[in-house]
Order: C-alpha cells, then sequence, then structure tokens
C-alpha cells in the first residue's frame, strides 16, 4: 500500500512509572492527511451510544473516549471501520517488566523512537501528531529536541489530544488493541486489523540511544 500524502498518529498505551505494568505500548496510524473518513469513525459511534440500552447506556457519559474506557462490543466495532480504510499500523511493545522508568521527556522519546524511526524511514516527509502526553509546553520542546537529535534533523511534530483528534484517538485504539493482547494473552482485537499492520516489534529498556 502507497499513502502518497501521509500523516502520522502517535499513541501510547502502557505505563512507564509502574512496577506492575510489565508492558508499554506505542502505536502508529499511518493516513492520507485530512483524511474525513478516519474523523467520522469515533463521531458515528458516540451518536450510537447516545441511543443504546442496556449495559452500553454507561458508555454514554464517556468523556474520553478510548479504548480502555469503552466495552467490548464498541471496542471491536471501531477496530472493524479502521480496518476498512486505507491506513497502515505499527507498534512497539517495550517489554520493561517490574522496572519503575521516569516519565521525562528523555524517556518519553527512547520509548517512542523505535517506532517513530521505521515510520520515517518509510515517510521520510511525513508529519508527526503526537498524543500530547505532558501539560507543559517546555517539556514537549524537550521531547521534540531528543527525537530531532536522534533523527539528525528537525521532524514536524504536533502534541495532540486524543478527544479532539480522530487520528490520535483512533491510535489509541490500536495501542490498546495491542496493549490487551501482552497483559491477557488475548489478540481477539488486534486479529481485526492484523491486515493492516505494516510493521511490529518488540524490545527490552535501554538507557542509552
Amino acid at each position: 500500500m502507497t499513502i502518497l500524502n501521509p500523516v502520522i498518529y502517535i499513541d501510547e498505551s502502557g505505563n512507564l512509572t509502574d512496577p506492575n505494568d510489565p508492558f508499554v505500548v506505542v502505536a502508529a496510524l499511518v493516513a492520507e492527511q485530512h483524511d474525513a473518513k478516519l474523523g467520522r469513525i469515533i463521531s458515528k459511534e458516540r451518536r450510537r451510544l447516545r441511543m443504546a440500552k442496556g449495559k452500553q447506556k454507561k458508555e454514554r457519559k464517556i468523556t474520553e473516549f478510548k479504548f480502555r474506557s469503552i466495552g467490548d462490543k464498541t471496542r471491536q466495532r471501531i477496530l472493524e471501520r479502521l480496518g476498512e480504510q486505507k491506513v497502515e499500523l505499527f507498534s512497539f511493545v517495550l517489554e520493561k517488566g517490574d522496572m519503575v522508568i521516569a516519565d521525562t521527556p528523555k524517556n518519553y522519546a527512547r520509548l517512542v523512537w523505535p517506532l517513530l524511526a521505521e515510520c520515517l524511514r518509510r515517510y521520510p516527509k511525513a508529519p508527526v501528531i503526537i498524543d500530547s502526553h505532558f501539560d507543559l509546553a517546555e517539556r514537549r520542546g524537550a521531547f521534540d529536541a531528543f527525537i530531532a537529535e536522534k533523527a539528525g534533523r528537525l521532524v514536524a511534530i504536533t502534541h495532540g489530544d486524543s478527544n479532539l483528534d480522530a487520528g490520535v484517538g483512533l491510535t489509541d485504539f490500536v495501542a490498546g488493541a495491542v496493549l490487551y493482547r501482552c497483559r491477557q494473552g488475548d489478540s481477539r482485537f488486534e486479529a481485526v486489523f492484523r491486515e493492516k499492520v505494516a510493521w511490529e516489534s518488540s524490545g527490552k529498556w535501554k538507557n542509552k540511544w
């Protein structure tokens, strides 16, 4: 598959600082810029849930529409629709065990880099929209600088909000599905978009670039 005018969306799932969380997943979704179809996937599901009955009624009140916050049926529907789109999916699983890793801009850049490097290798001119992991602009800027250092050039990075940017929001579902498989040994959600996976890898934590 060739994506002619690509944008790279990135999000992560898991917790670097939690010794009880042995996996952290970073995922990327590469799509055509300004793809209106992506924007409609979650918005349509939100509208459907406004009319839902039974167990799904509680999902009406969800403000953060993420993989971890919704039910299995809704997860399945969203991922099925994503699997029908013109996208490429990437994932990197950090196997951290019981390590406590400080959530700093440099460590976050270390986490993201293996996946981002592969995306940029395939799409070197694509802009990057990553979920806004840090609240402070100074810390976001530090992250950008570490990525530029590793890439050997400036990378066009925007820090977005998964609730406002559909591409980032859908990437959360990809990361969540991979993490679900790592934690539960259950790949049913990941299997839905398996044909769209362009690259996947895993590795241990490295304190050096």
